[in-house]
């Protein structure tokens, strides 16, 4: 449980981190600020929500691609032995 924990504040560390390189760089994190500024809360949140989605397909991808690639390891078998 402990290690869940760890593994998800370092991806949220990665993801401030991240957001940060994206609202600088003109890409989504950029068009949700505009909106922010321009008072259009529900095109914000459309961004918002584009985002989450990418970032989880993204999370999933990486997942499967480290299931791919690992798959000799321990904390990868369906089956451990006894």
């Amino acid at each position: 449980m402990n290690s869940d924990r760890r593994i998800v504040g370092g991806m949220c560390a990665g993801c401030v981190v991240q957001s940060g390189d994206v609202i600088q760089k003109g890409f989504i994190g950029a068009a949700i600020t505009l909106q922010q500024q321009n008072g259009d809360i529900p095109k914000m949140w459309v961004y918002v929500v584009v985002s989450s989605a990418l970032g989880v397909i993204l999370n999933l991808a990486l997942i499967s691609l480290e299931r791919r690639v690992l798959k000799w390891h321990s904390a990868h078998r369906s089956v451990v032995a006894a």
